[in-house]
């Protein structure tokens, strides 16, 4: 027998989650999404980088080194995000003459596994093939040999600096490096999400990548 207290207490409690949905702003809900998601041996991780980013203790867009030489783009299964970004970053070293290195992998990739269907059509409308890419899980040694690894969200920095926290300083988020003041740094996965928002994705990574190879300019050897 439920008591009129008892369905009270749960009436209020589902109104306080529905008014916090409504006042709270969109990257405080995805950050407490995140949290209860994180596997509970790496929250603390999760939470002590939103927490020195919050305090501006933790640069969001670090400046690229004019000394970087490798880059490495992940996102959790290689297989839409980082693929792509590893992409047009090569597409734009190559017309600038420039040499460097860039990879990309996915913190759960299934080795070999295509790049998504849809993926690689929307892909196709930046001028970027996909066909050929295999998905590569991240490993220590290309960890080691980056100069500067690219995360996708703060999902998958969490994770790197898990794995490997002697690795910290040289893990950046990517969407930072197209931040207007008001775009949270994150580019979230689009995996389950529509066409829609596929594109969306796929046009701040355009954003992220050119910035990047701005800062490059004039600090990397010619070929």
């Amino acid at each position: 027998m439920i008591r009129h207290s008892d369905l009270n207490q749960h009436q209020s409690h589902t109104l306080l989650k529905r008014l916090f949905k409504i006042v709270a702003p969109r990257p405080l809900l995805a950050a407490v999404r995140d949290y209860r998601e994180i596997d509970a041996n790496k929250r603390a991780t999760y939470v002590r980088l939103r927490m020195l980013r919050w305090l501006r203790l933790r640069r969001d867009r670090p400046k690229v080194s004019a000394r970087a030489r490798r880059f490495l783009f992940i996102c959790y299964g290689n297989i839409m995000r980082s693929p792509m970004a590893a992409a047009l970053l090569r597409r734009r070293v190559a017309n600038d003459g420039r040499t460097v290195a860039i990879e990309s992998a996915g913190t759960n990739a299934r080795a070999g596994r295509s790049a998504e269907p849809r993926a690689i059509a929307a892909a196709v409308a930046h001028g970027i093939s996909l066909d050929e890419h295999g998905a590569t899980l991240v490993t220590e040694e290309a960890m080691r040999t980056a100069d500067v690894v690219f995360a996708m969200d703060y999902r998958n920095e969490t994770e790197l600096v898990h794995r490997f926290p002697w690795a910290e300083d040289r893990i950046a988020l990517l969407g930072a490096f197209a931040l207007d003041g008001c775009v949270d740094a994150s580019i979230p996965d689009p995996y389950s999400q529509d066409d829609a928002t596929l594109e969306e994705c796929y046009a701040r990574l355009v954003v992220a990548v050119d910035a990047v190879a701005r800062q490059l300019d004039g600090s990397t050897e010619r070929t």
